[in-house]
């Protein structure tokens, strides 16, 4: 039963891997260069208490980089529900071929554990190799990111840590529920990624916020973190510390 669920993955297995071999060389070749340019940005800003402006000229250097790395781990869940999860059952029920394997001495228990296990741990694997090699390359930038609160940005809190496995095992579970219910893969799918995207719209609007009790802070305005936070010192509310 292995065997045979290998040999129905190993065509999209083969795809996702060469996608995984891709972006490790580049971040291979990137990552090293990235790191060693913020150690040196570092090193000499510390020198005349000029880190602050580095911070925001590093990041900015390297914005797009750093966004697309972190989309493609976004999406790599969306293509596991689609193209692995919604199909799973569904073409097997469409073609009716779950009814040789069920005379073939495979109970049905067995025929469903097999296939979920085997493909939802390999997706769960990929996608957690590709947010821990997105996670190494963007490190520097992770750490100037932090002055400007990007990292709470939905696209990039959702790249981090282990919500891109919890994504992937979520799709994937979408996926084949979906495929079981609709039993068409072709809707199957149009319907996973529907209700994927509405949710990864309301996880950060409705249910992110609750998920740990807010951290309550005092600071002094002065007239260098008000620069920083990006306010004109002509503000009508903030005109005395010019």
């Amino acid at each position: 039963m292995i065997w045979l669920t290998w040999r129905q993955l190993r065509g999209s297995a083969a795809m996702l891997a060469t996608v995984l071999v891709i972006l490790a060389v580049v971040l291979a070749r990137t990552g090293p260069d990235l790191a060693t340019r913020y150690s040196a940005g570092i090193a000499a800003c510390a020198q005349d208490d000029t880190c602050d402006r580095f911070y925001n000229r590093f990041f900015d250097t390297y914005d797009m980089p750093f966004m697309a790395v972190s989309l493609v781990v976004l999406l790599l869940p969306v293509l596991v529900g689609l193209f692995w999860g919604a199909p799973l059952i569904t073409r097997e029920l469409a073609a009716g071929t779950h009814l040789l394997v069920w005379n073939q001495s495979i109970t049905r228990g067995r025929w469903l554990a097999v296939k979920l296990g085997l493909v939802g741990l390999i997706a769960m694997a990929a996608v957690c190799l590709c947010g821990f090699m997105v996670s190494w390359w963007s490190d520097p930038l992770d750490k100037s990111a932090a002055e400007s609160l990007a990292l709470m940005a939905p696209l990039v809190f959702g790249a981090r840590g282990i919500a891109p496995m919890g994504y992937a095992a979520f799709a994937f579970v979408l996926g084949v529920t979906v495929g079981m219910l609709v039993r068409r893969t072709v809707p199957a799918m149009a319907l996973t990624l529907a209700v994927f995207a509405a949710i990864q719209f309301a996880m950060p609007l409705t249910v992110r916020a609750h998920l740990m009790p807010p951290v309550t802070g005092t600071f002094e305005l002065s007239k260098a973190n008000v620069e920083n936070l990006g306010i004109s010192q002509e503000g009508a509310g903030l005109r005395g510390f010019a």
